[in-house]
């Protein structure tokens, strides 16, 4: 038996998590089932989840943490520096650094 995954989003306006929740449960209340399974969709087995996403941001953290612990300025290329700073660029996107000092 094989395991497989359906994707179903909601995006709602709301003025907080609690109100989000209470129209999202207002929605789902008033929807068909018919409706509710045409709107979901099978991931494909390569299709990178918000859980795989989530697992690859975590590991490159960790990458950018053993980074600077690891290394110093006499060892590294300039290139690498440029990398890592796009590698923390886009963690602090998704809210897992501080934002960068100017």
């Amino acid at each position: 038996m094989k395991h497989h995954e359906f994707t179903l989003s909601f995006g709602i306006m709301a003025a907080d998590e609690a109100d989000a929740w209470a129209q999202l449960g207002d929605l789902l209340k008033s929807i068909t089932r018919e409706q509710l399974l045409s709107s979901m969709h099978l991931e494909k087995p390569g299709d990178l989840t918000a859980r795989d996403a989530g697992r690859a941001l975590r590991v490159l953290d960790n990458l950018v943490d053993a980074f600077d612990a690891y290394t110093d300025d006499s060892m590294v290329p300039g290139r690498l520096y440029g990398e890592m700073e796009r590698a923390l660029d886009l963690l602090r996107e998704y809210g897992m650094r501080p934002a960068a000092k100017h």
